[in-house]
This record gives C-alpha cells, sequence and structure tokens, in this order.
C-alpha cells in the first residue's frame, strides 16, 4: 500500500468502503436467515444476540446494531440497498428501532395503567372497563 500514489490509495479505500457496505447488506440478509431458522438455539445459545457474540464474535453494541437492521429490513426490504449505497447507516437504523421499542414500552406502560385504574383524560377509568 505504501507504494501507491495518494490518488491511488484514496480511490482503493473507497472501493473497499464500497465493498464493505455491499458486505454488509449480505450479512443482515443472513441474520435475517439465521433468525428466522432459530439456528442459534442448537448452539445452545439462548438468542440471537448472544449468539452473535459469543458465537461469532462482535462486540454487543455491534451485535445489537445489526440485529436492529436485520429486523428493520425484514420489514422494509428497501432499507437493504440504502445500507449498501451508504445513504443509510446501521447506527441510524439502529437508533430508530431504539426509539420503535421504546415507544412500544411506553404504549404498554400506559395500558397497564389504564388497566389498573389510573386517571386518563381527566375521568377515572376503572379496572376491567372498556375504553374507547
Amino acid at each position: 500500500m505504501s507504494k501507491l500514489k495518494n490518488e491511488e490509495l484514496h480511490c482503493e479505500l473507497k472501493n473497499r468502503v464500497a465493498e464493505e457496505r455491499k458486505l454488509t447488506h449480505q450479512i443482515l440478509q443472513i441474520i435475517i436467515e439465521i433468525d428466522l431458522r432459530k439456528l442459534y438455539l442448537p448452539m445452545a445459545c439462548s438468542s440471537l444476540f448472544d449468539y452473535l457474540v459469543r458465537e461469532i464474535g462482535y462486540t454487543p453494541a455491534s451485535a445489537q446494531r445489526r440485529i436492529d437492521a436485520a429486523r428493520m429490513m425484514q420489514q422494509v426490504p428497501e432499507l437493504g440497498n440504502k445500507i449498501e449505497n451508504g445513504t443509510l447507516k446501521l447506527t441510524q437504523v439502529s437508533q430508530v428501532q431504539q426509539v420503535l421499542r421504546l415507544a412500544k414500552k411506553k404504549t404498554r406502560l400506559s395500558f397497564c395503567q389504564v388497566k389498573r385504574g389510573t386517571f386518563l383524560k381527566g375521568s377515572r377509568i376503572k379496572p376491567g372497563q372498556r375504553v374507547n
């Protein structure tokens, strides 16, 4: 590499990064399939996350980013192409998934509070009462 001219080195890096994005897209597709088949269970891994960390060697943060991106790609297949062409990064997709998980938890919490009889819009909701 040290014998490459500056422009050649720059082009080499750009080419490798493009390859890396393509590989990332392919890895995410494989992760989707492993998740669907639950291939981690016969390997004594309790979850996809556990598998990616213990068996594949990702750091916990890297594993979670890939799981988030793979699961979101299942719902929105176009994400794969956006990751491959560089318009979306794994971190961005993971951040969206984190927000969606948080919103889902808050929705569940609100539902549980309504079922327990908390106040909603100024009126007391009784346990088991239907809310329209």
